[in-house]
């Protein structure tokens, strides 16, 4: 009987101290594959930059097109004709598409053999954590004050 009890409670306390800490990783993991894309578009961004620098640092069409363009530079004599242009609407973002955190194999078989429910509800969040917490711990404490195994001296 008493390690029963002591089963019992190993059984409950362990979701309520490992799943949290599972989706804290998870959390992160997911957070991670998010700056990764940062960074690659980033990369990508400076890449670009970088060819704008050497174009206009060897182009001289370039140079001369953005003379033009941005800083308003005109030939003497020329006439500027103002044109309106539609303003381009602005690039949408690659939605990104996140590789979901899958558990260690052994895990991942008890999960699939555990029916269909919000564990996380029970396990992570408010006061049922804390009740199926303190739940676990006074089966330990049963156990240990009912049924303690016999001292041997």
């Amino acid at each position: 009987m008493f390690w029963l009890l002591v089963g019992l409670a190993a059984v409950v306390f362990a979701p309520c101290v490992l799943l949290p800490v599972w989706r804290d990783y998870q959390a992160l993991q997911y957070s991670e594959q998010v700056e990764r894309a940062g960074l690659a578009q980033a990369r990508g961004e400076l890449q670009r930059h970088k060819r704008h620098l050497e174009a206009l640092q060897s182009d001289p069409a370039v140079i001369a097109r953005v003379a033009r363009r941005e800083l308003r530079y005109r030939d003497p004599g020329e006439i500027a004709i103002p044109v309106s242009i539609p303003a381009e609407p602005a690039e949408q973002p690659v939605p990104l598409m996140l590789e979901s955190v899958e558990p260690p194999a052994s895990v991942a078989w008890v999960v699939r053999k555990l029916p269909e429910g919000d564990y996380d509800r029970l396990f992570c969040t408010g006061p049922t954590r804390t009740l199926l917490m303190c739940l676990s711990g006074g089966l330990l404490v049963s156990a240990f004050v009912l049924h303690s195994p016999r001292r041997t001296t």
